[in-house]
């Protein structure tokens, strides 16, 4: 995948939103590739036209950093190497719009303490849920706020995740909070939110 560019123009605003929402992103990185391994993906700001993806080296990383012009940084292992992709803006408009109820993702969830789990999902696919869920975990443990999906870590993508749960594990400065993500009990990754972001 050197030299790996693709546009991602398919992509509409959710419900009300002005900016892709993450999950979107993660759907759209990560279809049809069930053979990606450590997958990590960041959110260092929003995006609000349409975008695309380019494997870069380190150095490319850094300069892009640099100047800011990163949205998403995706790395992972694809048959023993090590992916490096960003994701960066166009200046072309996003015009399509999908509608979301977020409440209907979370329908039959229960919370317990600082435990969100959903056994029975009415709709919303995994990263959909996972987001979801653990919005509504952390405004009933923190209060509310505005949410800002910034990162998730996994081993691999799951290949069966009926049952989610997500419990807050640690808070960093006040803003940062990191969730265990599990199904069936068993540790599928790690997802951070912050809060007193502009977009949720």
């Amino acid at each position: 995948m050197e030299n790996f560019i693709c546009k991602i123009d398919k992509i509409g605003f959710k419900g009300e939103r002005k900016y892709l929402h993450g999950t979107d992103i993660f759907t759209t990185l990560l279809e049809g590739n069930d053979s990606f391994q450590k997958i990590n993906m960041q959110f260092h700001k929003s995006c609000r036209n349409k975008l695309i993806a380019k494997s870069v080296s380190v150095s490319e990383f850094n300069e892009m950093r640099e100047k800011g012009e990163i949205c998403v940084l995706f790395t992972c292992i694809l048959l023993n190497k090590k992916l490096l992709i960003v994701l960066l803006e166009t200046e072309e408009e996003v015009i399509d719009r999908t509608p979301y109820d977020e409440s209907r993702i979370t329908s039959g969830s229960v919370i317990k303490g600082s435990i969100i789990t959903q056994n029975k999902p009415v709709e919303g696919n995994f990263i959909e849920r996972v987001v979801a869920l653990n919005k509504s975990l952390l405004t009933h443990y923190t209060g509310e706020n505005n949410w800002f999906f910034s990162k998730i870590d996994l081993a691999k993508f799951p290949s069966s995740y009926n049952n989610l749960s997500l419990e807050v594990v640690r808070e960093l400065g006040g803003r940062i909070y990191q969730s265990i993500l599990k199904s069936d009990n068993n540790k599928l990754g790690t997802v951070y939110f912050s809060k007193d972001s502009l977009w949720v």
